[in-house]
């Protein structure tokens, strides 16, 4: 699951168990125990899948590293004491076909790994009457095959785990949009009691709030591109502003109003059109965006905490 998935599912169990909480104000409502029974099956099954990828990923890779590792000190030892039997033959064949360092086996992908142990069980079983005098007896190859033969038969296992995997995800990405249907439905039924249950509407609405934590997301992702070329335009500069609601309501009856009572944040696009803006406080933004030999554009955007928001703007030439 991602980190984002994750957030929406603790704000998914937070809804549940204040529904569950509230019980007695909720039950009459028209569906209600439909679409409730329908978050909460969605939420079991979402926490199963999770816990099947959480045990079969670690699972796979602890079993892979195990006997990879296994296999690489095992192909090691008989490679070095080979190669020293190659050269005091003056056997270049036989050296360049199983000198192997360790970076050439930890580095390379399962099936090369297996091929290049092969070749070198190979040679040692067709040189095994002069390699027992280095140390290479028939016990230690068997041993070597047999580690060989492990590793061989679990790399399609590691190829089953990617694509169990896969389908964990699919079915995921389902349930979390059955859970959205769910949570939109319910939405609505809540509406019926925005007026007689203030204090538990207001509590609704809080706990459907997605908290994403364990990221650091770009609040804003903006750049600027040439209308008839499409290129990148620099040293554009965008200037966000923000009323309160106390300097609007000030603003529309003619009153003054504090300074602070206005965001105002700049920003200019770099040599590829782009900036990038870490934090802003939600709400919507009246955006002005300008340069010297183009038209200035007026356009209003709207900032939600935890989310990024994309900016394009194209820049007509004057």
């Amino acid at each position: 699951m991602t980190t984002k998935q994750e957030s929406k599912l603790s704000m998914y169990m937070t809804v549940r168990d204040l529904l569950k909480e509230d019980a007695v104000i909720l039950k009459s409502l028209p569906d209600f125990e439909m679409y409730e029974t329908m978050l909460i099956d969605s939420i079991s099954n979402i926490q199963l899948i999770r816990e099947d990828q959480e045990l079969c990923k670690t699972g796979i890779a602890v079993n892979k590293s195990r006997l990879k590792n296994i296999l690489i000190t095992k192909a090691i030892e008989i490679s070095r004491k080979m190669v020293i039997y190659a050269e005091l033959q003056e056997n270049n064949i036989l050296k360049e076909e199983i000198n192997y360092t360790l970076t050439d086996f930890s580095r390379c992908a399962d099936t090369i790994l297996k091929d290049r142990c092969q070749i070198i069980l190979e040679r040692a079983n067709e040189n095994i009457a002069p390699l027992t005098s280095f140390s290479i007896n028939n016990e230690r190859i068997i041993e070597f095959e047999k580690a060989l033969n492990e590793f061989n038969e679990f790399i399609p296992k590691t190829r089953l785990g990617i694509t169990e995997k896969k389908e964990a995800t699919s079915k995921i990405t389902d349930l979390f949009e059955k859970a959205d249907e769910a949570l939109h439905k319910l939405d609505l039924i809540v509406e019926l009691l925005a007026d007689t249950q203030v204090y538990f509407y207001k509590r609704y609405k809080n706990t459907r709030k997605v908290v994403y934590s364990g990221t650091r997301k770009i609040a804003v992702k903006g750049i600027a591109l040439d209308k008839t070329a499409e290129l990148p335009v620099k040293n554009v500069t965008f200037k966000f502003l923000q009323l309160t609601p106390e300097a609007k309501e000030a603003l529309e009856s003619s009153e003054y109003f504090e300074e602070e009572s206005v965001f105002e944040l700049s920003k200019k696009t770099t040599t590829n059109g782009m900036f990038y803006i870490k934090n802003i406080k939600e709400g919507t933004y009246n955006v002005t965006v300008s340069k010297l030999g183009y038209k200035e554009q007026n356009i209003k955007v709207s900032f939600i905490n935890g989310e990024t928001t994309k900016l394009k703007v194209l820049m007509e030439k004057v």
